[in-house]
């Protein structure tokens, strides 16, 4: 696992940038940008949102939207594990939140790694 996935360190921000090409009046939207890990296991499940940050859609027109942002990574933050009784994985997921509908969603995991010394 982790081939051509993006490499995260613990304790970083990660820059990113989001651009939007809104089709329709999405005024007063929202979209999440959200980093979260899941842990599986033995039947165990558990999913934890570490950082997220939103925009909020300004505009009724068609024109493009263009928002940069950091998400912050606590040193503390457990390590991408894929073993044989515990399965740890990252993503960041784009979410645009819908209001009287079902969210729209691309999840793009990563890697987490040590921070560098």
């Amino acid at each position: 696992t982790g081939e051509n996935m993006p490499v995260f360190h613990a304790g970083q921000q990660v820059p990113y940038v989001l651009r939007l090409a809104p089709q329709g009046n999405f005024k007063g939207h929202r979209v999440w940008v959200e980093l979260a890990y899941q842990v599986t296991g033995q039947g165990d499940h558990e999913a934890l949102t570490v950082t997220r940050r939103h925009v909020l859609i300004e505009q009724k027109s068609a024109a493009a939207v263009e928002e940069r942002g950091l998400l912050d990574i606590p040193p503390t933050a457990p390590l991408t594990y894929d073993g044989a009784h515990l399965r740890l994985h990252w993503a960041v997921t784009v979410r645009h939140e819908q209001p009287w509908g079902q969210d729209q969603r691309q999840v793009f995991e990563v890697l987490m790694v040590p921070m560098d010394v």
